[in-house]
């Protein structure tokens, strides 16, 4: 007997259920409104102020320690390089810089990074609670009230981040005193080689704290803002879904890359319209008046300040995508339901 023929309808329908299972397996529509809640004008804000206290505090401390560095090769003074100024192209240039410069002074490079990353904790929790309530619970928490939990969390949004790399750095001191106690002088050299395995077993041990502190940072946050865990709990929760699902982990971080790539583009596409559109106001021939050099940096300042808006929407993208992928992962390892989320002391507004 023949089969009859398939008709169009049903193969449309079949091609519309596939794309439907794989949208679903790959949680496309969480991912995608993870990415959509890095627009929200309090998200944006929190990630402005992150972005400024970093590099305001790394001023600070390049004055502070300016003594003992070169002047022109401060660690804290090339912290200009990830300030886009001219626009987010120049940014890949500066980081080069910073690179090279790391090569030099490694300490102080490292103090930039880890003190980067230790103060960003708050605001990525602070973003991580107002996105899970609003993924999850379809409920608006205020800026208020995002940031009075962080405040509250703030020993484990601060403690997560600064254990692992606490670790890094005792490691790192323990191997340079093995070096300064037994390579400094000819008479223990040799008992420094018959040794060296020590060293390397903490250079292992280090290497894989690194490794799996860079690739499950990103749920550190997440952690404590949606089922209010500490730093130890975050810290186990985040590696344990790692290691528990890592293909899944690297799958979906691929699609928010992806779906990063493209909002990326929108946003610089729309300031670089903006900032071209305002400068049309200047006139061809420059400034000519007495006050041209406050006129142009009055305009500087305006420009730059909608750079730091960009820089605010990158570290509010980072937030609410990494809160997106934790409650995917959560669910994946724990089975427990994406809706849930711990709602102590908390009060929608609307």
């Amino acid at each position: 007997m023949n089969t009859p023929p398939t008709s169009p309808v049903s193969e449309i329908d079949g091609d519309a259920g596939l794309v439907a299972r794989i949208s679903n397996e790959l949680h496309l529509p969480l991912l995608a409104r993870g990415v959509l809640q890095s627009f929200r004008p309090g998200h944006l804000l929190l990630g402005c102020v992150a972005a400024l206290l970093v590099l305001g505090g790394a001023w600070v401390l390049d004055r502070a320690l300016v003594t003992m560095f070169d002047s022109d090769g401060s660690p804290f003074g090339v912290l200009g390089a990830f300030w886009p100024t001219g626009g987010p192209e120049m940014l890949q240039s500066r980081l080069s810089r910073f690179q090279r410069f790391a090569e030099f002074h490694e300490v102080g490079a490292s103090i930039v990074v880890a003190f980067a990353i230790v103060l960003t904790g708050p605001f990525l929790g602070a973003i991580a609670r107002s996105t899970a309530f609003d993924v999850c619970l379809n409920r608006h928490i205020g800026l208020r009230a995002s940031a009075k939990f962080s405040v509250r969390r703030l020993s484990a949004l601060i403690g997560a981040p600064a254990i692992p790399l606490l670790a890094l750095g005792v490691g790192s001191a323990l191997i340079a005193l093995f070096g300064l106690v037994l390579f400094s002088a000819g008479f223990t050299q040799p008992i420094g080689g018959i040794l060296f395995v020590v060293p390397l077993l903490i250079g292992l041990v280090l290497g894989a704290i690194g490794i799996a502190f860079v690739a499950s940072h990103c749920m550190l946050a997440p952690a404590s803002a949606i089922d209010g865990a500490d730093a130890i709990d975050s810290i186990q929760r985040s590696v344990g879904y790692l290691l528990a699902r890592p293909i899944r982990f690297v799958l979906y971080v691929l699609v928010l890359l992806v779906l990063l790539n493209y909002a990326y583009a929108l946003v610089q596409t729309v300031f670089r319209v903006a900032i071209n559109a305002a400068l049309a106001a200047l006139p061809e021939s420059g400034l000519e008046d007495a006050d041209a050099e406050f006129t142009a940096s009055a305009v500087n300042f305006w420009v730059q300040l909608l750079w730091l808006v960009f820089i605010g929407w990158v570290i509010s993208f980072y937030a609410t995508a990494s809160t997106a992928v934790y409650l995917i992962m959560r669910e994946a390892c724990d089975g427990q339901d994406i809706a849930v989320v711990a709602t102590d002391e908390v009060r929608s507004t609307g």
